[in-house]
């Protein structure tokens, strides 16, 4: 029944948004986009299953300079916490996951038909991963409470070029996706505790460097005004 209703609500939309384009247009100044990947998934498979995202930024801002160029900027973030407490006397563990991205760029914007656009620019960010688990068990002699740690932190740069296709269903809303090459470095550091055995506690450092590639697979749906 609710995707009865969202369904409608994006037809009401349409038809709205259709009747309005015989209105002159007018060159907008911002724009803001969300990813409706999630939602759009969810819909169609009628599933209410959680899928990863391919395109790490929730909301999407850009800006009119002139004529054809934008600039352009992303964020996105994501926390979970999850909680196992086993009654068969199995450790109780918590883990903790956090990310963060933004990146900033510019683009220039070129249409193809009254509807259709495509954009090319360049991007540059920075993203931060945050993973934690705690297991909570019981040992040594006499028993004692001991709670065994697992900490890794990740933090990364990264550039490159984007290209982007967008579709105008009027001059205020619009559905577009975009594919980005990057170079990323980033830097991870692991850290273990284990109180009962010191001998594997762990402090590791590294860091890494490659080229990513975000294929067009996230939809946003984007305000103009």
């Amino acid at each position: 029944m609710k995707k009865t209703w969202l369904a409608t609500l994006i037809i009401l939309s349409a038809i709205t948004a259709f009747g309005q384009d015989t209105e002159e247009e007018e060159t907008p100044r911002n724009q803001l986009g969300i990813n409706a990947t999630l939602f759009i998934k969810q819909f169609l498979t009628l599933s209410n299953t959680t899928q990863p995202l391919n395109n790490p930024f929730l909301i999407t801002y850009k800006h009119n300079l002139a004529n054809n160029v934008w600039l352009r900027a992303g964020v996105g973030a994501t926390y979970d916490e999850s909680k196992n407490n086993p009654n068969d006397g199995s450790p109780m563990s918590t883990s903790n996951n956090m990310t963060t991205n933004l990146r900033a760029g510019v683009e220039w914007q070129h249409g193809i038909t009254k509807r259709w656009l495509f954009y090319n620019g360049v991007d540059a960010g920075y993203n931060y991963n945050l993973s934690r688990i705690k297991t909570s068990t019981v040992g040594g002699f006499p028993p004692v409470p001991v709670e065994i740690s697992t900490e890794t932190e990740e933090f990364g740069f990264f550039g490159g070029p984007v290209l982007g296709i967008e579709f105008k269903i009027n001059d205020k809303i619009s559905f577009n996706a975009e594919t980005t090459l990057y170079y990323t470095y980033s830097e991870s550091r692991r850290r273990e505790t284990n109180p009962l055995f010191g001998q594997f506690n762990e402090n590791r450092f590294t860091a890494s460097s490659n080229f990513r590639i975000i294929v067009p697979t996230s939809l946003f749906f984007v305000f103009s005004f």
